[in-house]
């Protein structure tokens, strides 16, 4: 396989725009070497300390290598996924001469992202974003104007990002004004309102495609169900105690533990929630934008008789209230590992049922799954509240009404209650959780 570079020379970086940042064009070709063609190793060579400025040219021995392998036919080149239309000079004579079949184009990642905004200032062209970006005192009217061509490729991108932003929080203002209905979702009146009007349409269709939802929520484990669309507290309530119900069907004893973590949002770990966002998120300018958001935050405490702490800044956690907060949180714990018991999530709650056939095989099972998980709680700086976390028994002996079960966390036994609350800490729902009694009705 051959590979040809164009790549743009002699970068200038007090240059202000893009364009204008490099001169020239250099053009270089690579050819793969396999076992059978090993290829042509040339030796290095020590450049004389120029006196002047002036170039000096490499030897024809060195810039001239011969070629690997010469094939002439049979040559096989991964199928392009779409028809290359516009190519100009000797490229465009060369796909003619042999078929784009033969060829492979790809641009790089400057060009991509440029290509990307240009795209976005045709669509906002004549939008009236230009004029709301004046008015907001995001820049003058000219430099506003160069958005559309991208023309300075990072301020560009803030100004996409900002106004992304912007017009999220005023999505979400709208919503809680003009939604009286507590039943009725964000999604179903966004859907609602694109079909009423053009104009909340079209900044939709521009919105949805800076919102990183779609990305990153492929990439949560089927066990969380928090903050996603088309899951919610009940589902996983009811799923564990189908889960439960399917138990008593096989004759088999139930073990539960109920996991409460310690100001769950306030210790989130920057650096790893940074870890986990570049691994999640393809976008390294989105990802060095939400960290931004994050970071230089402070705050001050005051009391009721006038007095103030002073400033102190906060160097882990994520905002609360912030709509991106529960994302954030998602991405930050996506990563949990596996267990041979079954998990139920919900955000920053989370519950672990193993089913066996002996309360002494449940017992080592629950033991081992809390071993794993609280080892990753440590690593990623999450704190498990012991005194908080519960442990409860399910099945159909009425001669064993009391057992209670012995699972240990750091050398300290877990509480075990007849019946758990699943209040605010477990799932984020207030009731009761399933009882042997419940369940048998």
């Amino acid at each position: 396989m051959i590979m040809i570079m164009i790549n743009n020379l002699n970068h200038n970086p007090s240059s202000t725009t893009a364009k204008g940042s490099f001169h020239g064009t250099g053009i270089s070709f690579f050819q793969f070497p396999s076992k059978s063609n090993v290829g042509h190793f040339q030796d290095g060579m020590d450049m004389p300390s120029p006196e002047t400025k002036k170039n000096h040219w490499l030897p024809d021995n060195f810039t001239t290598v011969p070629a690997v392998a010469l094939k002439k036919a049979n040559v096989a080149v991964p199928q392009t996924p779409n028809q290359i239309t516009a190519f100009e000079g000797h490229l465009s004579r060369a796909l003619m001469t042999h078929g784009e079949d033969k060829y492979v184009v790809m641009l790089g990642g400057l060009h991509i992202e440029m290509a990307m905004w240009k795209t976005y200032g045709d669509y906002l062209e004549a939008s009236g974003w230009t004029t709301a970006l004046t008015k907001a005192g995001i820049a003058s009217s000219g430099t506003v104007d160069s958005f559309l061509k991208a023309s300075h490729l990072t301020r560009t991108r803030h100004a996409h990002q900002v106004s992304a932003l912007a017009l999220a929080k005023l999505q979400q203002d709208a919503f809680l004004d003009m939604v009286t209905d507590d039943e009725k979702t964000k999604e179903a009146w966004r859907q609602d309102m694109i079909t009423k009007s053009p104009t909340f349409h079209y900044w939709e269709c521009w919105t949805g495609n800076h919102r990183i939802e779609p990305v990153v929520d492929p990439q949560l484990p089927r066990e969380q169900a928090g903050f996603r669309r088309g899951r919610s507290t009940v589902d996983q309530v009811t799923l564990l105690t189908q889960d439960i119900d399917d138990s008593f069907q096989a004759k088999e004893k139930v073990g539960v533990v109920l996991l409460d973590l310690t100001a769950a949002y306030d210790t989130v770990w920057h650096r790893g929630l940074h870890l986990k966002l570049l691994r999640t998120i393809p976008d390294r300018h989105m990802v060095k934008f939400i960290m931004e958001m994050l970071s230089n935050r402070s705050f001050i405490l005051r009391t009721s008789d006038g007095q103030r702490s002073r400033l102190r800044r906060l160097r882990n956690g994520v905002p609360q209230g912030s709509v991106l907060s529960p994302l954030l949180f998602n991405i930050y714990i996506h990563d949990l590992p596996e267990t041979t018991s079954r998990q139920y999530g919900y955000a920053d709650d989370l519950a672990i049922m193993l089913r066996r056939t002996s309360w002494s095989a449940v017992e080592q099972g629950l033991n081992q799954d809390m071993g794993i998980l609280a080892a990753y709680l440590r690593k990623w700086r999450l704190q498990l509240s012991t005194g908080k976390t519960v442990s409860a028994a399910y099945h159909l002996c009425n001669r064993e009404a009391k057992r209670e079960l012995s699972v240990s966390v750091d050398n300290k036994r877990l509480e075990h209650q007849l019946a758990p609350r699943c209040s605010t800490s477990v799932f984020g729902w207030t009731g009761h959780c399933p009882t042997n009694s419940t369940l048998r009705k």
